[in-house]
C-alpha cells in the first residue's frame, strides 16, 4: 500500500515538474542544443511516465484528483511545446510551419476535450495517432537541434500527418461514445 501512495505523489510531482524542466531545455536551446535535445527527450519520457505511475496509485481512483492532475498535466504540457518551440523557431531557426502545425493540432486538442466533457461524452485516453504524433514532434526537435534538418522535417512531416489523424479519432471518440 506504501508503494502505491508513493506511486501517486510520484506521479503529481512528474506532472508539476515538467514546466521547470520546459524552461531550462528553452533556455538550452539557445546556448548547448546537444543539452536541449537531452531536455525534449525527458519531457517525452516524463509525458508518459507521469499518468503511468499516477495511475499506479489510489488517487487515481478519486475522480476529483484524477481530473486536476489530468488538466494541470495538459496545460503544463502545452506550456512547455509552446514554450520550447517559441525559443527553438527564433533562436535556432526551426521551421515555422513545424510550430504553426503543432500549435494547431495542440489548440484542436484543447478544444475537443473539454467540449466532449460538456456534450457529456467525455474523452479520459489520449488518442493513439496523438501519441505518435507527440513522439514524432519530439524527434523534429531533437534531430533539428543535434542532428539535420532531412530528419527533422521527416519527422515533422508524420507529426503533422499524426496530429490530424488523432484528432480526427478524438472526433470518433466523441461521436461514438455513450452520453454518461
Amino acid at each position: 500500500m506504501q508503494f502505491r501512495i508513493i506511486a501517486g505523489w510520484a506521479g503529481l510531482g512528474l506532472t508539476f515538474i515538467k514546466p521547470l524542466i520546459g524552461t531550462i531545455t528553452a533556455y538550452w536551446v539557445v546556448y548547448s542544443p546537444l543539452r536541449a535535445g537531452m531536455g525534449i527527450a525527458l519531457i517525452a519520457l516524463l509525458d508518459i511516465c507521469d499518468g503511468v505511475v499516477f495511475r499506479l496509485s489510489p488517487f487515481a481512483s478519486n475522480r476529483r484528483i484524477a481530473m486536476i492532475r489530468r488538466l494541470a498535466d495538459a496545460i503544463g504540457d502545452r506550456m512547455v511545446v509552446q514554450g520550447v518551440l517559441l525559443v527553438m523557431v527564433f533562436k535556432a531557426g526551426f521551421p515555422l510551419w513545424v510550430y504553426a502545425a503543432a500549435t494547431l493540432v495542440q489548440a484542436t486538442v484543447t478544444v475537443l476535450v473539454p467540449f466532449s466533457h460538456i456534450i457529456k461524452r467525455p474523452i479520459w485516453k489520449p488518442s493513439p495517432a496523438s501519441r505518435i504524433g507527440g513522439v514524432a514532434l519530439a524527434a523534429a526537435a531533437i534531430t533539428w537541434l543535434v542532428a539535420d534538418p532531412v530528419t527533422s522535417t521527416i519527422c515533422a512531416g508524420i507529426m503533422a500527418v499524426f496530429g490530424g489523424l488523432g484528432i480526427c479519432q478524438y472526433c470518433q471518440m466523441i461521436v461514438t461514445q455513450k452520453r454518461v
